[in-house]
């Protein structure tokens, strides 16, 4: 079973789910119905962290389609179990 983990440093600078697997995974998750280009700042500032290993970034959101923005997987929580 893959490693889950959270991170929050002393700064608020957090990310709600990172998955060990093949690829690393980063998953922020909101309850809003709408993306915003904000809801990536918590796994902008890991991935600058994170070298030399591949990495998956997915925000969960609370709309109805998924789409790709930015290289990240914005993903529907109707979604979910077909897209993480």
């Amino acid at each position: 079973m893959p490693g889950l983990w959270f991170f929050r440093d002393n700064n608020g600078n957090e990310i709600d789910c990172i998955k060990e697997d093949k690829v690393l995974k980063l998953i922020e998750i909101k309850s809003s119905r709408t993306f915003r280009e904000e809801s990536l700042k918590g796994i902008k500032f890991i991935d600058k962290l994170i070298v030399n290993q591949p990495v998956e970034k997915v925000i969960v959101y609370g709309g109805d389609e998924s789409f790709l923005f930015k290289g990240n997987k914005v993903v529907s929580w109707w979604e979910l179990d077909e897209k993480i």
